[in-house]
């Protein structure tokens, strides 16, 4: 059961998703994902997903869902303060 049920999408949703979306974390601790959301906790967007990495599980978070990798950078640099600033990786939804 996921700590933020309302920021959590299952993976196979994720995966369903035929664009882009911005990986911003990851990591095996379910914390660290957490503590990404609250960091940035004005901006309801952010979601987050359990996968498996190396044979764990592995939360990710990410944002958004775009046609194209202008659109996705175009609406990142739109994003709130430090989350524009953010480190984020562009990919297709169904690698998360």
């Amino acid at each position: 059961v996921p700590a933020r049920p309302e920021r959590f999408v299952s993976l196979s949703e994720v995966h369903s998703k035929s664009g882009l979306t911005a990986q911003f974390i990851a990591g095996y601790s379910e914390q660290t994902a957490l503590k990404f959301l609250d960091r940035h906790s004005g901006f309801t967007g952010l979601r987050y997903t359990k996968s498996m990495h190396k044979g764990k599980d592995w939360f990710v978070v990410f944002y958004g869902d775009f046609g194209s990798r202008e659109a996705a950078r175009s609406e990142l640099e739109s994003l709130p303060g430090r989350l524009a600033r953010a480190d984020s990786w562009i990919r297709p939804s169904s690698d998360l």
